[in-house]
């Protein structure tokens, strides 16, 4: 599943919000080979601020709930902040709520806008695939909340590949598109897929959430329009995750994922 190279975003003042998290790291090590790239965020985990620091992010240590936003820079090119969907009522409402202010400034300041409303991201910064493998690697239970849970996962690689069209494509009023891969795939599929590259057998539990969906499969014909295709295809990427994650040679103790 390939489509010749991506651009990727070159010499841009970037911001990301939110810079601690899965997604959020991964991506900024990677634009930071490239652009000038500022990670804000609480940092709690003064690990992830001195990994970042190491690949060349700025990092800006900023708690909304204080109000001091002066460690954050006045001039940059784009703003990105990245967040999952995920089925828990909390981070629904929150997600909700973010897209509601981001569409009230795209209207009131002319801000152009797209919200990508991401899936499941798995790639060498880890992601639900991966804390699947730990769990796999430890002998532990998948619990599930339906049988089968749909997904469209999409790889680091083509977030970051993806990014440049999807910046582009910024609009007043914002542009809401479904940010996830091409392939719909069940956490069945990834988890058997996984277990076999591990060398052990995969258990489950399926325990419905109540008012949840049974997964998070999402039509991404509007993103293929503005992206292409994706060039990582999940046969490919959760082998690739899984080296990265867990190389050859190493210990295969769920306490590496």
């Amino acid at each position: 599943m390939v489509s010749g190279p991506a651009i990727p975003l070159r010499g841009k003042r970037l911001l990301v919000t939110g810079a601690s998290g899965q997604i959020a790291s991964a991506v900024c090590k990677r634009l930071a080979a490239a652009n000038q790239v500022w990670g804000a965020a609480r940092f709690a985990d003064e690990e992830r601020r001195r990994e970042l620091g190491a690949a060349g992010v700025r990092t800006c240590p900023v708690n909304l709930a204080d109000g001091d936003l002066s460690a954050l820079p006045d001039d940059i090119d784009h703003l990105l902040h990245l967040a999952v969907y995920m089925p828990a009522p909390p981070t629904g409402v929150s997600k909700v709520a973010q897209e509601a202010v981001a569409k009230f400034c795209a209207r009131e300041f002319g801000l152009p806008v797209v919200i990508a409303r991401m899936n499941v991201a798995y790639g060498a910064g880890g992601g639900v695939p991966a804390r699947h493998l730990g769990l796999l690697l430890a002998g532990e239970t998948i619990v599930l909340r339906h049988d089968p849970a749909p997904y469209s996962p999409i790889h680091e690689d083509d977030i970051v590949g993806h990014l440049r069209p999807l910046l582009a494509a910024a609009a007043v009023p914002a542009l809401v598109v479904n940010f996830g891969g091409d392939e719909v795939v069940t956490t069945q599929q990834w988890c058997g897929y996984l277990a076999d590259l591990a060398g052990v057998q995969p258990r489950f539990q399926v325990t419905p959430l109540p008012g949840g969906q049974p997964g998070g499969a999402v039509d991404v014909t509007r993103r293929q329009s503005l992206t292409g295709p994706d060039r990582v295809s999940w046969r490919d990427g959760m082998p690739r995750m899984f080296e990265a994650r867990l190389p050859l040679g190493g210990s295969r103790r769920a306490s590496r994922l």
